[in-house]
Order: C-alpha cells, then structure tokens, then sequence
C-alpha cells in the first residue's frame, strides 16, 4: 500500500523535470476545446476507414463480372443483335453487288444503243439541213 502524503508536504515535494533520468512527465490538463478537436479528428478517421471499406467491398463485387444480373441477359441478347446486324450488312453488300453487276450487263449495252441512235439521227439530221440549203 502506497504512503499518504498530507497535502501540504506535497507543495514541497520537487516536481519531476522532463529529460531527468527516472522523471514523469506531468500531463497537463485537456482543455474542452482540445477534446472537441480530438474528438472530431476520431470521427473524421472513423469515416474516412468506413470510406475505405465500402469502396473496397463495392469494388470487389463490380469486378466486371456479368453474369449475375439480368446484365448477362442483355448483355447476350446485344451480342446477338450485333452478330444479326453484321449478317445482314453483308447479305445487303452481295445484293447491292449483284444488282450492280446486272445493272451493268443491261443498261451499259442499253446506252451504246441509245448513243449509236443519237449518232443516226444527227447524221440524218444534218443531211435533211444539208439538202434544204442547197435546194
């Protein structure tokens, strides 16, 4: 059991010097001020942990995996919808070229005809103008 020391041979007694081999340092009193602002830095702390947590759980379950939501449904009717628009842009090419190549074995034969024509006609023409101003 510690000794009582009456109060007033504890004015007398040395206080303990900081740096003093064997010294305590003497704590100060804490002001109300500085516990609020202690008391504020913990909160802040707190959230800041809390932060840290949620982001690392919501991260891990967002991993870019798909398949569990309805994400995976539309992610594969997309994907179908995608491979079915890249067959019809070619079926669409093939007929755009055959109707091209058709188009060229009838209208390219078409047009030398109408050409021959037109030439007949002005050759006519111009003989028609050639005997009316000579007569």
């Amino acid at each position: 059991m510690a000794a009582v020391v009456p109060a007033e041979d504890v004015r007398r007694l040395p206080r303990p010097v900081a740096g003093r081999p064997g010294a305590r340092a003497s704590l100060a009193p804490v002001s109300a001020g500085d516990l609020a602002a202690l008391g504020g830095l913990v909160v802040i702390g707190f959230g800041a942990v809390g932060t840290l947590v949620t982001y690392l759980l919501r991260r891990r379950g967002t991993t870019g995996q798909i398949a569990t939501s309805d994400a995976a449904t539309l992610w594969a009717q997309s994907q179908a919808l995608m491979a079915q628009l890249a067959a019809d842009k070619a079926k669409a090419e093939d007929q755009r070229d055959r109707l091209i190549q058709i188009q060229s074995e009838q209208v390219v034969p078409a047009l030398a005809a109408v050409s021959e024509s037109l030439r007949q006609i002005m050759a006519v023409q111009a003989a028609v103008l050639a005997k009316l101003d000579r007569g």
